[in-house]
């Protein structure tokens, strides 16, 4: 959280303001949650590519916006934030081995329970749902069954890892095997399925519209995709952390308890401006 004390470039300020300013600074740490730490700690964050939320820095030039407001919510606790890119399979392992402290834009279907994670209660984001289709196609989405006649005409893309609804999971399972499934295990799982899509490699893909939006324009591919039908309309994403970190509670209650005062902030707006995005929690 930014405050205007810390932006003091001046000698010649006034006294009184400076005071005054220091008091508002002082009530605001000790207000922030107490995440004990004698001195700074490393926090390392892992994700997939899920741009904007959290990119690949040496592709889209940006870390994104859920690793930039980490760093701004965690330095003041003494943890030094650093990000690693990897296949969201590996995270998860990763995770639950405990070689990383927290996974980014998770989305939890068993009640936010994980028997080796802590989910944040406050989400870093929401979006639909959506299936994308090759914009000459003309397939349209029925439901989820593992009978369903809309996903038996063509080639499902998956990406390894990823918790689908059951519905679709159950369908998935049935078909893994037939060639009706086309799963990709890369880091940057989304980008290689637009791209099939785009080719005629897959027929129709489901990810959620912030994500896309963000990829097709990426890849100047937004005359080769539309969007086809959004089965589910709100799906929220969360920080998850991992139990082999003893301070994995603390950290997600520091965040439940600051983002939102992070998004109203100065450079909280600053940065949803540089991402394109809108406040997630209005």
């Amino acid at each position: 959280m930014e405050m205007s004390v810390l932006g003091l470039k001046t000698s010649i300020f006034p006294l009184r303001l400076l005071f005054i300013g220091l008091g508002v600074f002082l009530g605001f740490c000790v207000a922030m949650p107490s995440v004990s730490s004698a001195k700074s700690r490393v926090l390392k964050i892992a994700g997939d590519n899920s741009c904007p939320l959290n990119c690949d820095p040496k592709a889209d030039g940006v870390e994104g916006f859920i690793v930039e407001a980490a760093r701004e919510i965690f330095k003041p606790l003494g943890w030094n934030v650093t990000y690693e890119l990897q296949p969201w399979k590996r995270v998860i392992a990763n995770l639950y081995a405990g070689k990383v402290d927290a996974a980014l834009t998770a989305v939890h279907l068993n009640g936010g329970h994980d028997p080796e994670g802590i989910f944040t209660k406050v989400p870093e984001y929401t979006g639909a749902v959506c299936f994308y289709v090759a914009a000459n196609s003309n397939w349209q989405f029925n439901d989820f069954s593992k009978e369903s006649t809309s996903l038996k005409t063509g080639v499902l893309g998956v990406i390894a890892g990823y918790d689908y609804p059951p519905e679709m999971q159950s369908y998935i399972d049935a078909h893994k095997h037939d060639g009706k499934i086309d799963v990709t295990t890369s880091q940057d799982g989304a980008n290689l399925a637009f791209k099939k899509l785009a080719s005629g490699r897959i027929d129709f893909f489901l990810t959620l519209d912030i994500f896309a939006k963000y990829r097709l324009s990426r890849l100047a591919l937004t005359d080769k995709v539309k969007v086809n039908k959004c089965p589910i309309k709100k799906v929220n994403l969360y920080i998850l952390f991992g139990k082999k970190n003893k301070n994995s509670q603390e950290l997600a209650d520091a965040w439940d308890s600051s983002y939102e005062a992070f998004l109203k902030s100065d450079k909280g707006k600053s940065l949803l401006r540089k991402y394109d995005l809108k406040h997630p929690l209005e």
